[in-house]
This record gives structure tokens, sequence and C-alpha cells, in this order.
């Protein structure tokens, strides 16, 4: 699998968007990564609907066995890190122009 491509989009916990493309030449657009305190985590394309006044999501893509799904989630983590660190990378003192 790589990042096909990436964009940085700053909103809440969301660092930005990333199309994923998996070994086999398959390429799935639009999904998202986000980070909260020390957690980050990813997600599929996803869809937004309300429920009893409620917003929702739900992916358009499921991994149904757990193990492999992890696995999958620890691995485009992984291949994210180059691209996070570049977005959420604060300033550094000897950065700053004056």
């Amino acid at each position: 699998m790589k990042i096909a491509r990436w964009k940085e989009s700053l909103k809440g916990a969301r660092l930005g968007f990333f199309d994923l493309q998996l070994d086999n030449g398959w390429i799935i657009n639009g999904c998202s990564v986000f980070q909260k305190d020390d957690k980050r985590w990813w997600n599929f394309p996803q869809r937004r609907y309300e429920h009893n006044g409620e917003t929702k999501w739900a992916n358009y893509i499921k991994i149904p066995d757990e193990t492999e799904y992890w696995g999958v989630q620890d691995e485009v983590k992984d291949l994210l890190v180059p691209y996070i660190d570049k977005t959420a990378s604060p300033a550094k003192d000897d950065d700053i122009p004056f």
C-alpha cells in the first residue's frame, strides 16, 4: 500500500485527507486522518447521516476481520507519519523569523 495523494485539512481533530493505493493498484479516495492528544487514527471514506437528531458517520468500506482491520490501521498509520509530521509539527524557536 502507499499514500497516493495527501491534502492537509486542519479542522478539530482532523489533520487531512488522503487517497490510499492498494497493492493491486486500486485507489480508495477520500480517507481521513485524525489526532487527539496522543491518539491517532484514520478512517475509510464515510457518509454522514442523522439518527434521532444526532449526526453519525458510516464507513463505505469495512474490514470484518478484527485482526486484519487493526493490521491495516497500523500499516496505514505508519505510511502517514511523514505527511502528518510535516503537517502537525510546531514551529521551533529558531524557525521564528524575528
